[in-house]
């Protein structure tokens, strides 16, 4: 569902997507973003900022059985950083969305929009 509407969007954009397999979900997609967020932070930097670990939390309670488990975690995030390869900026603004909607759900608390 979320390659539809992405492809979608970005079509009337003009943006070029990498298209994430159909059966890939928003949660999963943006849990793997905010994984991917967090790993970079560490390797960058050597800390991870809190708000981070409420929105994963948040995005990784939203997942299914069949989504939490290790395997389909590693493909969706390869796809993920895949897109960040293929499409930067498409890529930056599917990331920021995924933040602020958990943080405009109250992911993070005491943090506002």
């Amino acid at each position: 569902m979320i390659a539809s509407v992405l492809a979608a969007v970005l079509q009337v954009s003009g943006a070029q997507a990498t298209p994430y397999p159909a059966d890939m979900q928003r949660a999963e997609v943006c849990y793997a973003h905010v994984m991917l967020l967090i790993e970079e932070a560490a390797r960058e930097t050597g800390r991870v900022a809190g708000p981070s670990w409420f929105i994963r939390d948040w995005w990784g309670a939203r997942l299914d059985e069949a989504q939490s488990t290790n395997d389909r975690q590693a493909e969706v995030k390869a796809a993920v950083a895949k897109r960040a390869t293929d499409d930067a900026a498409g890529f930056a603004s599917e990331r920021t969305a995924c933040i602020q909607e958990a943080i405009k759900a109250g992911a993070v608390p005491g943090m506002e929009p």
